[in-house]
């Protein structure tokens, strides 16, 4: 991939071919870590959020993964 390493949330929702509030339930759950997969424009809480397109694929890809035997059962 070339370009930024930072892409907005809206960017990153598109490449990732998900939606932003997807992304927003990945950073919650901790699958996307802070300084490492995402960042905020600004300091403050309500800063619009970049993302490091790299990163966060290769996040991702480790998710997907995971063994199905180390998954939750309903």
């Amino acid at each position: 991939m070339q370009g930024p390493k930072w892409t907005s949330q809206r960017q990153a929702a598109d490449f990732l071919g998900v939606s932003e509030r997807t992304l927003m339930r990945w950073r919650q759950s901790g699958v996307l870590q802070p300084g490492e997969h995402y960042r905020r424009k600004f300091t403050s809480p309500r800063s619009g959020v970049l993302y490091d397109l790299p990163a966060t694929e290769a996040a991702l890809l480790a998710q997907c993964q995971r063994d199905h035997r180390s998954l939750e059962r309903a």
